[in-house]
């Protein structure tokens, strides 16, 4: 039985850290696009 429980902790430890993984992907893409929109908009402010 323990030996089922320290597969679970690990199990556990992993999907938190997977969740952590993607979301920091996901927050990493969206401040990427922020960024890029954001620049976007001062060259063509420049342009004119």
């Amino acid at each position: 039985m323990e030996f089922l429980l320290c597969i679970l902790q690990y199990l556990i430890i992993m999907a938190v850290l997977a969740g952590v993984g993607v979301l920091g992907g996901v927050v990493g893409t969206r401040l990427r696009r922020a960024k890029d929109a954001k620049a976007g908009a001062a060259k063509e402010q420049t342009m004119q």
